[in-house]
């Protein structure tokens, strides 16, 4: 998705072991898993508070809320980011699209699914550095039809239309073509870590050492 946390260590002390233990073992693996699932929880924590690094997310729009609860389904929120979890999955694992890759030097995670970009970063019009979203296309409409023919008017108001439910056999299909519009995204940022959270995965490096060269 073209993001990435990366973890500096600067602790002195704990450099100084990783050196030690680095002489004598280039499996990395047991601290670089620990560190991973952690960083995954600190991820999860971020879309439950839907908060970024400096603040919170921006609230989903009216029309956005509208949309979800017009079309509500079991399984749905009203929570930015969670219409459906597919998202929050994806990057934080047990869903499709997530990435884990563990080497002897380091550990990634992360999602391939292709909208999770926009939001970690946001468009240019909403205050992010990724492209506005051209949107075109044709829609498709169903209009019920009565059983001469000719199409079904509403009785309220008879210059409107009647859309055909899916249980309708006797409908007229048409599509139309759509203005081409451009479409802003918030940024939302979810792949981030705070200090407090970047010095505790250094604890994690420095406590494993630190048993490493006490086996000794």
């Amino acid at each position: 998705m073209g993001g990435a946390i990366i973890v500096s260590i600067d602790d002195t002390q704990v450099l100084s072991m990783l050196e030690r233990v680095r002489n004598l073992t280039k499996d990395f693996k047991e601290p670089l898993r620990n560190a991973g699932i952690y960083a995954m929880r600190q991820v999860d924590k971020h879309f439950q508070e839907e908060m970024g690094p400096d603040e919170p997310w921006e609230e989903l729009s009216d029309i956005t809320l509208d949309r979800r609860r017009k079309g509500k389904k079991k399984g749905r929120s009203d929570k930015i980011l969670q219409d459906t979890g597919t998202l929050k999955r994806s990057v934080i694992g047990g869903g499709s699209g997530h990435i884990e890759r563990m080497g002897l030097m380091q550990f990634e995670f992360g999602t391939n699914i292709e909208y999770a970009g926009i939001h970690q970063y946001g468009t240019v019009s909403r205050g992010g550095t990724l492209p506005d979203i051209k949107i075109s296309g044709n829609i498709t409409v169903r209009h019920a039809l009565t059983k001469s023919g000719t199409l079904k008017k509403q009785k309220s108001n008879k210059n409107l239309l009647v859309f055909a439910k899916r249980s309708n056999k006797n409908f007229l299909e048409r599509s139309f073509a759509m203005k081409e519009r451009t479409v802003g995204i918030p940024p939302r940022p979810f792949l981030w870590l705070s200090a407090e959270a970047q010095e505790h995965i250094t604890g994690i490096f420095g406590t494993w050492a630190k048993h490493k060269l006490e086996d000794l």
